[in-house]
């Protein structure tokens, strides 16, 4: 159970008064007013004689409060509060076919300041020299691709630059939350619950290290354009995350963790779905302690939904409207329109416009993106064949040259096409019990001696360049062997480990026990909040490799824990 705690509901009173103390009073108007007359000055008069003026140019401005604790043996061992703006400028020079934009493109991050709203003239000159540096560095760059283009030629996966949207004039109303989010405040309130907790859950010999880290963000976003689009909106989001080291018995490092992120405080686990979560994560350390070691097989496997939405993410990454494009991706879906890249059971759509699955609040959920588009739902995959990819204002070849609401960005970075709420739907399940048979059917049909359970997923990592191995790599968080008997083997420090395009095609069914996975997933554009609801999947056959870890001594000396008083 990758989120035991996720769905359960909060219980404590004080929670709501998180964030009382007023900051950041300034209106969206007080805050647009000195773009606004900076982006017309620049519109009007921005250009060096004999070079090319802006076509586009875009300002966001985040207004962002964070506030972050850590909790160690019943003591708080880190806390930050911050409160910043964050400021990207975009200029485009050249036209919507051919503009600065390069072919190798993944995005860029800017670290403007902006003063709010100390003055507007203050606040004009930040954003004056912003804008300036910034076309000049455009010009620079559209140079330089007209030499390349010269050098090299056209790529055959040119089209236009950048899209052509219609004007987005909505101003969206603002939760009015207060922005400030003080430590003191999280503190004396869930903190109290949560260094209780870490004080009770550390006492065990075998634990090195347990740590709890719980952290709030709340974010507005201002945006506006050359072509009069104008959107604000607000987001939160909050996380809580449980941490637990030691070594097996033979030395290997057993890392576990458990994570919950969700935009609602309503939503944060209460302590009694706390400790049962850590309980659980206890247990299963003392079993994976005197388990044996993962070896290197091939072997039919099931992947629980929290591990089987990681696998869809990696997919899913690779769906990307920029990756199609970029010269130096391994673009291995690109010439895959409308043709098979799933089984035909599956379709897998991402819908941004979606609040909720079920009870459950949707991470993903957004009415525009940052290039202030209007999101869409959009179906990537109907019935295994691939129909679509994740659109920013960035177009692909061969497909509609249109944005279609996915470009995304955190605080200061620029908007690349990201997930939002990828959902994935199967018109055939199969109960737990049915999937277990299915899996000992391809163990006997493939004449191997077991078949394996993947239980969560721990840490990620793949490639998708070319001149790498372009594969998806995934340390297993709990990795059951299951023999033709039946009997049942823990072992631990295994990995599972595939191509992209082998794996999904490999998926031979799906459970009826879908289920939300929130997180905060990195990629092009920084971390952004992307919900996964994935079922349980079969995999026909998946390798299984050991951990890089190497084994250490265990402690000479016994834990002071087993002293007896």
């Amino acid at each position: 159970m990758n989120n035991v705690f996720a769905l359960l509901p909060i219980a404590l009173s004080g929670l709501l008064t998180l964030f009382a103390l007023p900051s950041f009073a300034q209106s969206p108007e007080q805050i647009l007013a000195p773009l606004k007359k900076e982006l017309g000055r620049a519109l009007r008069e921005l250009r060096y004689e004999g070079y090319p003026r802006p076509y586009f140019i875009s300002l966001r401005v985040n207004q962002d409060a964070s506030a972050d604790l850590g909790f160690r043996d019943g003591e708080i061992v880190f806390k930050n509060h911050n409160e910043e703006w964050n400021f990207y400028p975009e200029v485009r020079v050249g036209n919507h076919d051919f503009d600065q934009t390069p072919d190798s493109w993944v995005g860029s991050s800017a670290e403007w300041p902006v003063s709010f709203p100390s003055s507007e003239n203050l606040t004009r000159h930040y954003v004056w020299n912003a804008l300036d540096e910034t076309y000049k560095d455009a010009c620079r760059l559209f140079y330089e691709k007209k030499a390349q283009r010269a050098a090299e030629g056209i790529p055959d996966y040119v089209t236009d630059d950048f899209s052509q949207e219609k004007k987005t004039a909505s101003a969206v109303a603002l939760k009015n939350k207060p922005r400030d989010l003080s430590w003191e405040s999280l503190e004396n309130t869930y903190g109290k619950t949560l260094a209780e907790i870490s004080k009770t859950s550390s006492a065990d010999p075998k634990i090195y290290r347990f740590l709890i880290k719980f952290g709030w963000r709340r974010s507005s976003t201002y945006i506006l354009t050359s072509e009069g689009s104008e959107v604000s909106y607000d987001r939160d989001h909050g996380e809580v995350y449980l941490s637990l080291y030691g070594r097996s018995q033979k030395g290997l490092p057993l890392h576990l963790t458990q994570t919950v992120s969700v935009n609602d405080s309503q939503d944060l686990p209460d302590r009694a779905a706390l400790v049962e979560t850590i309980g659980l994560m206890k247990k299963n350390f003392s079993r994976l302690y005197s388990s044996p070691q993962a070896q290197s097989a091939m072997a039919p496997c099931i992947l629980d939904p929290s591990a089987s939405a990681e696998l869809f993410l990696a997919f899913i990454s690779r769906l990307e409207g920029e990756r199609q494009r970029d010269p130096e991706e391994s673009q291995a879906f690109r010439n895959k329109i409308n043709h098979p890249v799933l089984p035909d059971f599956l379709t897998v759509r991402d819908a941004p416009l979606m609040k909720k699955f079920g009870s459950v609040k949707l991470l993903g959920h957004y009415l525009f993106d940052e290039q202030a588009v209007g999101a869409q739902d959009v179906i990537l995959v109907d019935n295994g064949i691939l129909k679509n990819f994740l659109l920013s204002r960035r177009p692909v070849k061969n497909l509609l040259p249109f944005s279609n609401g996915h470009g995304r960005a955190a605080s200061g970075q620029s908007p690349h096409a990201r997930a939002a709420n990828v959902l994935v739907e199967s018109s055939k399940t199969f109960s737990g019990k049915e999937l277990r048979r299915l899996l000992l059917d391809e163990v006997r049909r493939q004449n191997l001696p077991f078949g394996v359970i993947v239980e969560g997923i721990e840490t990620v990592r793949q490639e998708d360049k070319t001149g790498s191995h372009q594969t998806f790599r995934a340390a297993a968080r709990l990795l059951t062997l299951v023999y033709p008997d039946g009997r049942q083997e823990l072992v631990h420090n295994g990995e599972i480990v595939g191509t992209p395009i082998n794996l999904m095609q490999s998926i031979a069914a799906a459970g009826d026990d879908a289920a939300v996975h929130n997180a905060l997933v990195g990629g092009p554009g920084g971390k952004i909040p992307t919900a996964v609801i994935a079922p349980s999947i079969l995999i026909s056959q998946i390798e299984i490799q050991k951990g890089s870890a190497r084994p250490t001594r265990l402690p000479i000396l016994k834990s002071p824990l087993e002293e007896k008083d």
